[in-house]
């Protein structure tokens, strides 16, 4: 798979029972904040890690949150549909944020070395149809329950004018093939991002 030139619309996955669990459980989205204090431009968002270095958000070795582990159940056969087109590789976030009616993100790229080898999905959990996704320029609606890929090295900023709000599963894959066109190939991890790398597989 080849690096997308900006949006691609690329499956289909019914979201309501994720919908539903989260709507049992409200106050979880304001039980983590350091995403957005972190990074300016998201912070009308909130979000909740399924996956997620806390210390370094950045980075492609993930920290497997087991308080959240009853959505990483409902999320994972979504994540293991689109392995199956990306060869060898390994989740390394998932995260689940959420944009408030009539908030907005600021146009921003992600940058940083650990992006060049990630691919990001997105499942739409939540939206409506005054949300927008602008990248590179070009406009995008994505659609309930739809899985979408997309290029975050490009500039894009979301916009949501509507009454509902928006949520998204974020997911970024770390693909070997990635790894070795880059030249990182002979990274060692330490032995606390092995440790992090093991849980990580073991539910897979």
């Amino acid at each position: 798979m080849g690096e997308i030139s900006q949006t691609k619309k690329i499956g289909f996955s019914d979201a309501s029972a994720l919908s539903q669990r989260l709507e049992e459980r409200l106050e979880r989205w304001d039980s983590y904040m350091e995403r957005e204090k972190k990074y300016r431009e998201l912070g009308e968002g909130k979000t909740i890690p399924l996956l997620y270095n806390r210390e370094n958000a950045d980075s492609f070795i993930p920290e497997f949150h087991r308080e959240n582990r009853d959505l990483w159940d409902l999320v994972r056969p979504v994540l293991r549909e689109i392995e199956r087109n990306q060869g060898s590789g390994y989740w390394c976030r998932a995260i689940l944020v959420k944009l408030e009616a009539g908030g907005k993100i600021a146009a921003h790229v992600d940058p940083g070395w650990p992006f060049c080898v990630q691919r990001r999905f997105h499942w739409v959990v939540g939206t409506n149809e005054k949300v927008v996704m602008i990248c590179n320029g070009v406009q995008e609606h994505f659609g309930l329950g739809e899985i979408w890929t997309f290029n975050n090295k490009l500039p894009h900023a979301v916009m949501n004018g509507g009454e509902m709000s928006r949520v998204h599963l974020i997911a970024d894959y770390c693909a070997e093939r990635d790894f070795l066109e880059n030249r990182i190939e002979n990274w060692v991890p330490s032995a606390d991002e092995a440790k992090r790398l093991e849980v990580t597989f073991r539910y897979r």
